[in-house]
């Protein structure tokens, strides 16, 4: 699969949605297990992998250029509040709106060229988690 900008800010901006939908799966298969339907097994697969490739291209942004996808793109923040929380977390690194808005052109920029180098199954790496701490990583089971 080729991961064109759109369907990048498409993962992006579908995120919270994502693990939304996968914690309320993952409750059901843990209360029914075997028992759980096979389209809705199914979909908790698809819903951990989308959220595991989301996780991984943000992994491998820096500090400031993840927080200000993560803060815009999935948390849907205008970037006036973006700005003043920057100010607020790095004090006197706080960056303007101009500079936040380069910051995410770049940021997207690398995740296309991270994306389109590893492909979809970039999320199925074997090892890729193994030595960075949890970020409230979804586990494949």
């Amino acid at each position: 699969m080729v991961f064109d900008e759109k369907t990048i800010l498409e993962y992006l901006k579908t995120h919270r949605e994502v693990r939304a939908e996968y914690h309320k799966l993952e409750a059901k298969r843990r209360r029914c297990g075997a028992d759980m339907q096979q389209c809705e097994q199914e979909r908790l697969r698809v819903l951990a992998d989308k959220y595991d490739i989301v996780e991984e291209w943000l992994s491998m942004l820096p500090d400031d250029k993840e927080f200000v996808i993560r803060r815009h793109l999935i948390d849907e923040l205008d970037f006036k509040r973006i700005e003043a929380e920057h100010i607020e977390k790095w004090h006197e690194f706080g960056k303007s709106e101009r500079t936040l808005r380069r910051y995410q052109k770049i940021a997207l920029e690398r995740i296309m060229r991270y994306a389109n180098t590893f492909g979809s199954d970039s999320a199925k790496m074997p090892g890729k988690y193994s030595t960075m701490p949890s970020k409230g990583r979804l586990v494949n089971q």
